[in-house]
């Protein structure tokens, strides 16, 4: 990952107010791959929300959609 990316992944987690998703996997993902899991439409609903977690990032969008779909 660029350092740029780490960047923007920090500023994105903390306009979120989701600083604790930060784990060292993190920051092995691109900024848009992180976008995509951030922006998957269950995270708004109350029975997924805490499944947020930065255990998350040892998937794919595709992967938490399989789970949540």
């Amino acid at each position: 990952m660029y350092p740029e990316e780490r960047i923007l992944i920090d500023k994105e987690l903390t306009k979120r107010n989701l600083e604790y998703l930060k784990c060292d996997y993190l920051y092995l993902l691109s900024y848009n791959s992180v976008i995509e899991i951030l922006d998957l439409p269950y995270w708004s609903d109350p029975k997924f929300k805490d499944l947020l977690t930065s255990n998350i990032w040892n998937s794919n969008a595709k992967e938490v959609q399989k789970y949540y779909d």
